[in-house]
């Protein structure tokens, strides 16, 4: 027995044969520096990114969204799912042992033995049966398997990306709408003020009606642009605790503000993008195309060995007896052992079809890959243009807000004293208004050009480089596998 044993276990190890091509990384012309970037010598470093903000509400806010956001959470769960389905096709690369135990009764013919005898029979035995994976077919269903386990690691990353995007977005937002509407809340406090004492004027005729009617449009214009700031503060606000998975209850109830926000709007935010050829280990949507290849090659693989004979081995070692008090007597054991072999004779075309499935697939994903690293490019190259945009754009923005900040003071003062006209007053704090809310767009699309770029480059993504630690396709584990599918299936029948 121990020589069978021994076979088997040879068998095991030197029957995959794999049909499926080898992979290859798709050639691609990539640039060797980014434009107008010197990045001699920089290397990107992505860890942790979202705390280069120094912000410690943001750290929090990001901590939570990746704790309880759904939709990162049914991205896990699906990298679960993926896991546990590689785990299956892994098995079917190995022996499968099973028990049956049976009692039966029955009546002999008449014809045959002679009598019409009522017998019992008790039946205990192990059976194994392996099919001998002479082309592959179970290694490379693992290996599809295997693909899919780490397209969805990857996905899980995209959508974990996209989500501290979104809830750094969502908080700059908030901070920039709140900022605002205290800017226009303020100014409307100061024109009130000034209505009040124009209109006390108009009794003694220092101001016209048309300039008291002007104030007036003015006041109702700031009130309008209040009413539509609190509105979209509204909107972000929910935006943001959907991000970070809070109940609909605390939607309905739960006011987020944050007046005492530390991001410095006026930091310059820089990014080392590091050298180009490093974005293909740094993006998970690319890792992502490229385990699609894989998985596609390793299909190729299971479609060839559709072609060639599938051949199984199967043994049966038990006791059989007509007496339950001699089950296990010397002369009730019993043993038998074959080898079957089922060969494709004819399938009118399904085999040849199936393998130009497999084929166009693979060009497929070789097409979706090339796409992938040409977007990437493309976002890179987007971001870094707007990050260098924005930068001059908050320069320019802080100049004119500075300037009509000035102009304004100096103006209020003039019109306090009657050196100007109400007119000319107005001209100049709409100019003011536009321009401060001009320099809060200009911080806010700074910070958020920031974050784009850490996003087109992958975020804090590094390749995993897959290693394998699990060890339960190794002929001593498969012992231990069977004792797991046991109480697994015990503790969920129990639930």
């Amino acid at each position: 027995m121990k020589k069978y044993i021994n076979i088997l276990l040879v068998t095991m190890v030197v029957s995959a044969c794999s049909l499926a091509p080898k992979y290859e990384q798709p050639k691609m012309d990539l640039p060797d520096s980014w434009e107008h970037l010197d990045t001699t010598g920089q290397k990107y470093d992505g860890r942790l990114w979202w705390q280069r903000f120094n912000d410690a509400t943001l750290n929090t806010l990001v901590e939570e969204g990746l704790q309880n956001n759904q939709n990162l959470l049914v991205a896990v769960a699906r990298l679960e799912q993926m896991r546990a389905s590689w785990g299956v096709e892994r098995a079917g690369m190995f022996p499968t042992l099973s028990t049956t135990v049976g009692a039966s009764i029955g009546q002999q013919s008449k014809q045959i033995y002679g009598s019409n005898k009522v017998t019992d029979q008790y039946q205990i035995s192990v059976g194994l049966n392996y099919e001998i994976d002479f082309w592959g077919k179970m290694y490379n269903l693992s290996e599809v398997a295997k693909a899919q386990y780490l397209t969805a690691e990857a996905n899980r990353e995209i959508v974990r990306l996209e989500l501290i995007s979104n809830i750094i977005t969502s908080y700059f937002n908030i901070i920039t709408l709140e900022r605002q509407f205290d800017f226009i809340n303020e100014t409307l406090t100061a024109i009130q003020k000034q209505l009040t004492i124009r209109q006390q004027e108009l009794q003694y005729g220092v101001i016209t009606l048309s300039d008291l009617k002007q104030m007036e449009a003015q006041v109702a214009s700031l009130e309008t642009t209040k009413a539509q700031l609190d509105s979209a503060l509204i909107e972000a606000r929910s935006s943001l605790l959907l991000l970070l998975g809070r109940s609909p209850r605390e939607m309905l109830t739960k006011k987020l503000s944050f007046p005492d926000a530390t991001i410095d709007f006026t930091r310059d935010y820089e990014v080392s993008p590091g050298l180009p050829s490093n974005i293909l280990l740094r993006r998970p949507d690319i890792y992502q195309a490229e385990q699609a290849i894989r998985g596609a090659n390793a299909n190729i693989g299971v479609a060839r060995s559709l072609y060639f004979p599938s051949i199984s081995l199967n043994a049966v070692v038990g006791v059989l007896s007509k007496d339950i008090n001699r089950v296990f007597a010397p002369d009730t054991f019993t043993w038998n052992a074959g080898v079957t072999s089922n060969a494709p004779l004819f399938a009118g075309g399904k085999i040849i079809y199936q393998n130009r499935i497999a084929k166009a697939a693979q060009k497929e994903a070789i097409a979706q890959y090339q796409l992938a690293v040409q977007n990437a490019y493309k976002d890179v190259i987007s971001s870094l243009s707007q990050l260098q945009q924005t930068k001059i754009a908050l320069e320019s923005a802080l100049t004119e807000n500075n300037a009509y900040k000035e102009t304004f003071m100096l103006t209020e003062q003039q019109f306090n004293a009657g050196q100007v006209n109400y007119f000319q007053y107005l001209s100049i704090l709409q100019s003011y208004i536009a321009s401060q809310e001009r320099l809060l767009i200009a911080q806010k699309n700074r910070v958020l050009a920031v974050v784009a770029s850490y996003k087109s480059l992958g975020g804090d993504w590094e390749d995993p480089k897959y290693k394998k630690t699990d060890k339960d396709d190794t002929p001593s584990s498969m012992f231990n596998n069977a004792t797991q599918d046991i109480k697994e299936g015990i503790k969920d029948t129990k639930e």
